[in-house]
């Protein structure tokens, strides 16, 4: 399990690294690439047409993982939450780094669905944490704190699911 969650940590910084590489590549190249280009295509608009697109064009430029929903659940161990999102979406990996007593887990190419948008904040859901707060982060990404009450919780991805799951206890790891 321990090798599951260091692939999938890398996996995100693969994908951390590419999203900046493609910043880099089209902030610098591209502007000057399709400064010609616009040139040209003012010249074939007639005035006063726009341009339409269709819902399936604004998705192939947008290949976000809605959450649709979230689940705090207490269990015997601790914690369970779940970010439920539409069956056959893109998995969703999270970056989880511990600071001071708290997880905060970043998850990118993510966004919050409409219904939940201002985030979801639990208090006390188990304990030994103290919150819970799923947020809307920068850059399409997804941010999740998990505030221990006295010490950093342990954090373990439970795989098999279309849902992204983590699981969360306090104590020491287990390898």
């Amino acid at each position: 399990m321990r090798l599951l969650v260091i692939t999938k940590v890398c996996v995100a910084i693969v994908k951390l690294i590419q999203r900046y590489c493609y910043l880099l590549l089209f902030g610098l190249v591209f502007p000057l690439a399709t400064v010609d280009a616009v040139a040209a295509s003012e010249t074939t608009i007639k005035a006063g047409e726009q341009k339409r697109f269709t819902a399936s064009d604004l998705v192939a430029q947008n290949n976000l993982t809605r959450v649709t929903g979230v689940e705090v659940i207490q269990t015997e161990s601790g914690l369970e939450l779940v970010l439920e999102t539409v069956a056959g979406s893109e998995r969703l990996v999270p970056l989880i780094v511990p600071e001071g007593n708290n997880l905060v887990i970043d998850i990118f190419d993510a966004t919050l669905a409409f219904s939940i948008r201002n985030g979801v904040t639990e208090l006390n859901p188990a304990p030994g944490i103290n919150r819970v707060t799923v947020n809307q982060g920068e850059d399409n990404s997804i941010q999740v704190r998990i505030a221990g009450e006295n010490q950093t919780p342990n954090a373990e991805v439970v795989s098999g699911r279309d849902d992204l799951v983590l699981t969360f206890r306090l104590g020491s790891p287990t390898l």
